[in-house]
């Protein structure tokens, strides 16, 4: 018996007679409704997978919705990508304002070797230097790295 099928130059719906593209899927028009596009089925029950979230019918906005199994929340999803391109991970609301793009209610924990924050270019880790007898100094070298990361600006002047 053979367990795999073969297409040439073609499209493929699932759910839909007509296919606008390699492979199209079918999906709720219907707020606040999950569609599956591919799911880890375990015994009858959707487990981890990526879904379509219709997010309003009146402006035609879907998210894409990333879910992974949890005992204790199954419904739950641990990624989303919003209708305007944020990125939430372990939330199901932003709570950003319109600047926001990623949002993440988990701890982060960088493990990179660069770091830049509002539009820095990345650096590796500073290191601060000065001595502890003469603060001014330790405390200028410590404004520079904080600075050079991008997390301030530094509009100290010396006395």
């Amino acid at each position: 018996a053979t367990d795999y099928a073969y297409f040439e130059d073609c499209n493929v719906g699932v759910g839909t007679t007509s296919p606008q593209s390699r492979l199209s899927v079918a999906v709720t028009n219907t707020t606040g409704v999950y569609s599956p596009l591919i799911v880890g089925d375990i015994n009858g029950n959707n487990r981890s997978g990526i879904y379509h979230l219709r997010e309003s019918t009146t402006n035609d906005w879907s998210a894409l919705v990333f879910k992974v199994y949890n005992p204790g929340n199954p419904g739950a999803y641990a990624m989303h990508i919003n209708k305007v391109g944020n990125i939430l991970i372990g939330t199901t609301t932003d709570g950003m304002t319109t600047r926001g793009s990623l949002a993440i209610a988990k701890d982060l924990a960088h493990r990179g070797s660069y770091a830049g924050f509002y539009n820095k270019t990345p650096i590796t880790k500073p290191t601060v230097s000065g001595a502890r007898d003469d603060p001014e100094a330790a405390l200028a070298n410590l404004l520079s790295a904080i600075e050079n990361l991008g997390l301030i600006t530094d509009s100290t002047t010396a006395t």
